[in-house]
């Protein structure tokens, strides 16, 4: 039997100058935010691996990690769309990174490729501007 291994896309930019690099960094909201989006949730379960594995789950458990990860450098806020097993509409989304003030939107979305000797195709990930 086949094993299928989720490959994680990470769709977005941190840009954010300085990034963990501060010497001393500001404190409280001096500090660049930057709002991290699991993708899908709720109903909708994005992409279903072989073995019955969702996307939701694996991008809402990639972004709580992310931000424990991000938090512990100190130079930034960080904060989710969704915390929980919940539907937010793409418009929603960014309309609360743009409500918080944030100087970083990164929207995370998984993948599932069987594992092959010969890897054939491509996926382009696709970023831009929103205007909500």
């Amino acid at each position: 039997m086949k094993r299928l291994y989720p490959l994680l896309l990470v769709l977005g930019f941190l840009s954010v100058s300085g990034l963990g690099h501060a010497a001393s960094p500001p404190a409280g909201d001096a500090l660049p935010l930057i709002v991290i989006d699991p993708g899908h949730g709720g109903a909708d379960l994005g992409a279903t691996g072989v073995t019955g594995i969702f996307e939701k789950d694996v991008v809402l458990d990639f972004a709580r990690s992310l931000k424990k990860r991000l938090e512990m450098l100190g130079t930034c806020r960080v904060i989710l769309t969704r915390d929980r097993d919940v539907f937010l509409s793409l418009e929603d989304r960014v309309r609360f990174a743009k409500k918080q003030n944030a100087s970083v939107f990164l929207s995370i979305h998984a993948d599932t490729a069987p594992p092959t000797p010969k890897p054939r195709g491509s996926q382009k990930p696709k970023t831009g501007l929103m205007r909500v």
